[in-house]
């Protein structure tokens, strides 16, 4: 696994850390429609690209085509009542995370197809004791779990993998950028209110959720969820930027640069017209990479699990 960044980059990211956060601090509001919006798009087709010619992480070459099916049945679950709603989402994306797993941890190709319907018949069961959980899940799956949960977990294995210090010393930074919004209200100024008035609310459902999740007692509220969203997505984003010279994920031939520049414009022009349209004409490219992204997660969180190991049975120090 050789997607993460070396020691030079350490100190790159947690300049990036630092600025996505006071960027939430200060605008967390604009931030994160404009965070969403126009580095979104071009995270999710270099993203795609980069680990398609990587075969998704996985022996199995149709992953695209799977992860294209279960994404359409997700969008055909939010606009069509009749797909059936939440519980429809929920069990793909429960579908998807344990066929995911089964690829990356089991061989056999009759262990691939038993263990991700003992999983969905484990989380069917959750579903139906505590009926609250599937909500709080398909909130926030593709959105905290996926842009920090699992950015956090990137970032925890390139620390042990390079040995460093400073690897250990981002992961810090990250988790504190992460927490001070639960603690420190970010601020209340609205440069654009009418657009954000029009488009907050794509974000402010997932916000509530999370708020009301951690609330005790009116501690969090909305905004500052809201302020820490606006983080977690600007430096998701710019995380997988700063990779670019780390993990060559520019490195594709010009017929595809040039078709993933066009669908990039088209993105930002859509978003421009009207910000909720295109929200809508991106969602499917939002899931799908979501989707696409799960083995490499799957793998990433084993290494760590290995790594730790390492650390019980054999001690190292890490060298500066």
């Amino acid at each position: 696994m050789d997607h993460f960044a070396p020691q030079s980059s350490d100190k790159v990211n947690i300049v990036l850390m630092l600025i996505a956060c006071a960027l939430a601090f200060i605008v967390p509001l604009e931030m994160v429609l404009l965070s969403y919006a126009f580095l979104g798009p071009a995270h999710y087709l270099t993203q795609i690209s980069w680990m398609h010619d990587r075969d998704y992480f996985t022996d199995q070459k149709m992953v695209w085509a799977y992860g294209a099916i279960l994404t359409g049945l997700i969008i055909m679950a939010v606009y069509l009542p009749q797909m059936g709603g939440n519980d429809t989402i929920y069990s793909v994306y429960i579908l998807a995370l344990s066929a995911a797993f089964a690829t990356v941890v089991t061989p056999k190709a009759w262990q691939r197809i038993i263990l991700p319907l003992i999983c969905l018949t484990v989380f069917l069961v959750i579903r139906g004791v505590f009926p609250e959980f599937v909500l709080g899940f398909i909130l926030l799956f593709p959105s905290v779990i996926h842009i920090y949960v699992f950015t956090g977990c990137f970032i925890l294995y390139g620390a042990f993998k390079s040995d460093n210090i400073w690897g250990f010393v981002s992961f810090a930074v990250f988790i504190a950028c992460g927490l001070v919004f639960y603690f420190v209200k970010p601020s209340d100024i609205i440069i654009a209110p009418i657009f954000v008035a029009n488009n907050i609310g794509i974000f402010e459902r997932t916000a509530t959720y999370l708020a009301n999740l951690l609330s005790f007692r009116g501690w969090v509220d909305g905004h500052a969820v809201l302020g820490f969203l606006a983080f977690a997505y600007t430096y998701h984003y710019l995380n997988w930027f700063s990779k670019v010279n780390v993990i060559k994920w520019n490195v594709m031939d010009k017929r595809r640069v040039f078709i993933i520049c066009v669908l990039y414009v088209l993105s930002i022009s859509i978003y421009l017209y009207d910000y909720r349209i295109g929200v809508l004409a991106l969602l499917f490219l939002s899931i799908l990479h979501v989707l696409l992204e799960l083995p490499l997660n799957i793998l990433t969180i084993r290494s760590i699990g290995n790594s730790i190991l390492k650390i019980i049975f054999v001690p190292r120090t890490p060298s500066f």
